[in-house]
């Protein structure tokens, strides 16, 4: 196993009409909110250097905050995570489509999981419901023209938080670190191919969203 690369920029120049900057990075050491406030603070140094200006309080202000103490981890999930070698997953035979859902088809969806169920506390929120929807329309394309389940127990969906907002207590807005949480939902295969598999898979997604928001959902123990 090779040195890990945290880091990568490519800068292309045209002619006469400007740059392109690309940046790569590694999920272990910032997430993309973190990277972004990193690009911005840099070119806002680029350019109070061109003005000759590099005592600038915005700048100041600006600079990343890189104390990772300020995140509670009683468990050391840290180096859990920055040992861990996540590998590289292979895109043979698979494709890539693009699928627009307007404000008209979510509502529409909303509308639609809300006549099917009478639970007053079930979560509809735009990111759920349109997760449901992507789950169950995904269980089902795989398994067309299937003869055999390949997963007849359960299906799982993961997909990742930001949680700045639900650690409960404050970091700083300029903190540059990882502050993604991966959230993993499983429900039972018949559940999600049976007539209301997008209800069902909704309440599961929902749930797990509602377990972000509640104290002490986070940085614990994992199973």
């Amino acid at each position: 196993m090779g040195p890990l690369t945290w880091l990568v920029t490519r800068v292309t120049l045209f002619p006469n009409s400007g740059m392109c900057i690309g940046i790569q990075f590694m999920h272990v050491a910032a997430d993309g909110m973190a990277i972004n406030r990193f690009t911005k603070t840099w070119a806002s140094i680029c350019r109070s250097e061109l003005e000759g200006d590099t005592t600038s309080t915005c700048i100041k202000n600006a600079l990343p905050f890189l104390d990772r103490s300020v995140i509670k981890d009683p468990n050391v999930l840290s180096r859990a995570s920055c040992l861990r070698n996540g590998g590289t997953s292979s895109r043979h035979g698979k494709r890539r489509a693009t699928f627009t859902l307007t404000r008209v088809h979510i509502d529409r969806l909303k509308s639609w999981i809300l006549s099917k169920t009478e639970d007053p506390l079930l979560r509809i929120s735009t990111f759920v419901a349109t997760c449901a929807n992507i789950l169950v329309c995904l269980i089902k394309s795989k398994e067309i023209g299937k003869t055999k389940v390949l997963n007849p127990d359960f299906h799982h969906f993961v997909f990742l938080a930001d949680c700045r907002e639900c650690l409960g207590y404050p970091i700083p807005n300029i903190f540059f670190g990882n502050c993604l949480e991966s959230c993993f939902v499983s429900v039972k295969r018949e559940e999600l191919v049976g007539q209301h598999g997008i209800v069902s898979a909704t309440r599961a997604l929902g749930a797990k969203v509602k377990e972000l928001e509640e104290e002490g959902g986070l940085l614990r123990e994992p199973e």
